[in-house]
């Protein structure tokens, strides 16, 4: 036991293994797409996964083509792609992936998620909303070219991670390499020659064969699994290649001290908070942890090919390629080939950087995913300046921006790009609002200081597609719900499906009798009763334990 934890080298422990959403089963699992809540889902070969700031599992969904999103309560929904193997940005199922084979992701500070599209051989970002855009790379076109993000070239980029400067590395498979593309979007080779071979050394002196996947550490090393070398490499933070565990030569044991171990076909990589590499041992179909020390011990996994859940020594895994673990130290595993995603409830100490606050914050302020802002990464690329006509007022801003606005993206994908300036008019959002709102774009912030209209700002952001923008004003306006605005609260809430808002109406109507005589005295009932009489039903019958 250490810090109230099990140690996962305890070789008491279970690590049970259940199945988090998808229908894999012992007598033939079944692939497909269709969104739901766990089981009830369908995958087609999942691949590299991660975990969001607010405990969201997300989820490339290989050969449906696709991006899923998996709730803390495991409903399964589709983020973005359209199910076909193509290039194309876009908000929602208007972008188009091509994960030939894999692909990965890896979550920024703004909950933006930065993908390797295998197929297309360059990296993507998609936005909360859904919006699909291209950071480097050009999509379809393979090649290896080191310089500003749209001119590099990839070649069957599998992963992707962040460093806490916020720079990203891309384990770029076939070009046998690890590259680099920094805040202001230059791509350079970090590590690797370039061709197949073994080496360790200082950068481009040391050699990988087929890298699949890439992790960092909060000291800035990077993890990889060399998948054809049969081994997990360490780079540090100066760009020296060493091996930690396994060797393409050596075929040992599954257990023991790392070098003398066998990890034949290692896929994906995660660091735990104890310094330990998990790793979805692919071709032995069970999940491994390399200590700070050096020392290997299977978490699950019997080593045969199939579907069993259970104790961690018996279950039993068809190829799994991607691994994560969450803010409860379970490791949560893509099971490819049985097309689903598993839990181990190995109890492992969680990476700092999904520790959080009662709040939902990060509370670790040097994670790469709370810094390097994702306004900052997309200003990389390059779209013409957009002046928005309010009025009289005009608003300038770069299309990029605000393109995390699907309503923008939809305007700017109508429009030419030759360089000339954008001009949008909007005529039912007041220039006060649009304020706010053009910060938020920018910043990912939003204030509301008293006196504010919360209902303007959540109509304005439901116009403009801004989903999270949404969701934070429902909040506010459930948090301001009193005696003077409650119907007029209700109402609103009735309009947009607002169910938080309308149960907090109803909480505060029923407070006490007392209360509830006040509501019925204000001028907004009296307007309640002659205008929507059936909401006025319903409000009396919610409340009638006080009447």
């Amino acid at each position: 036991m250490e810090n109230g934890r099990i140690d996962p080298d305890d070789s008491n422990i279970l690590n049970p293994v259940t199945t988090l959403a998808g229908c894999g089963m012992a007598k033939g699992s079944i692939k497909g797409y269709k969104d739901g809540k766990g089981t009830a889902a369908l995958f087609d070969c999942p691949s590299g996964l991660v975990v969001d700031g607010m405990g969201n599992r997300l989820v490339v969904d290989v050969s449906n083509h696709r991006i899923r999103k998996i709730s803390i309560e495991g409903v399964v929904s589709t983020l973005a792609g359209s199910g076909a193997p193509g290039f194309a940005d876009g908000q929602g199922e208007e972008a188009s992936f091509w994960f030939d084979f894999s692909g990965d992701l890896v979550v920024d500070r703004d909950r933006n998620v930065i993908v390797a599209d295998t197929g297309n051989h360059c990296i993507r970002m998609v936005t909360i909303e859904g919006v699909v855009t291209t950071l480097a790379g050009s999509g379809g076109v393979r090649g290896r070219r080191d310089g500003q993000a749209s001119l590099a070239r990839f070649n069957r980029p599998h992963s992707v991670t962040l460093d806490q400067a916020g720079n990203l590395y891309v384990a770029d498979t076939r070009n046998n390499c690890i590259r680099k593309i920094t805040m202001d979007g230059m791509v350079s080779t970090f590590a690797g020659r370039g061709t197949a071979g073994f080496a360790d050394g200082l950068g481009t002196d040391a050699h990988f064969s087929y890298p699949v996947c890439v992790c960092s550490d909060l000291e800035g090393n990077l993890f990889v699994a060399d998948c054809s070398n049969r081994c997990i490499r360490r780079i540090s933070s100066e760009g020296m290649v060493s091996t930690l565990s396994g060797h393409r030569d050596h075929n040992g044991n599954l257990d023991g001290p790392g070098h003398s171990t066998c990890v034949n076909g290692p896929f994906g990589v995660v660091i735990d908070g104890d310094d330990g590499v998990i790793v979805a041992h692919r071709d032995g179909n069970r999940i491994f942890r390399i200590s700070k020390q050096g020392l290997v011990t299977t978490l699950a996994g019997n080593g045969s090919k199939g579907f069993q859940n259970g104790p961690g020594a018996n279950a039993s895994f068809n190829c799994p390629t991607g691994v994560t673990i969450d803010r409860d130290g379970n490791v949560l595993v893509s099971d490819t080939c049985n097309h689903c995603v598993r839990i181990v409830a190995a109890k492992l100490t969680p990476p700092k950087r999904l520790v959080h606050n009662q709040e939902g914050v990060l509370s670790d302020p040097q994670s790469p995913v709370c810094r390097g802002s994702s306004r900052q990464r997309t200003s990389l690329m390059t779209f013409n300046d957009v002046n928005i006509h309010i009025g009289a007022q005009i608003f300038h801003g770069q299309s990029n921006i605000l393109a995390r606005s699907p309503y923008f993206m939809e305007k700017f994908s109508r429009e030419s790009s030759d360089g000339a300036e954008k001009t949008v008019k909007l005529e039912n959002i007041r220039p006060e609002v649009f304020e706010n709102i053009h910060t938020y774009l920018y910043t990912d912030k939003i204030t509301f200081p008293p006196g504010f209209d919360v209902l303007d700002l959540h109509s304005a952001a439901k116009f403009l597609k801004l989903t999270s923008l949404q969701e934070s004003c429902i909040e506010e306006i459930r948090q301001r719900v009193d005696i003077d605005n409650l119907i007029r609260s209700l109402r609103y809430a009735k309009l947009f499906s607002m169910d938080s808002v309308k149960s907090r109406c109803i909480e505060i109507a029923t407070t006490s009798v007392s209360v509830f005589a006040r509501v019925l005295l204000t001028r907004d009932y009296i307007e309640l009763v002659n205008k929507d009489p059936s909401l006025h039903r319903e409000f009396l019958e919610a409340c009638a334990c006080v009447t």
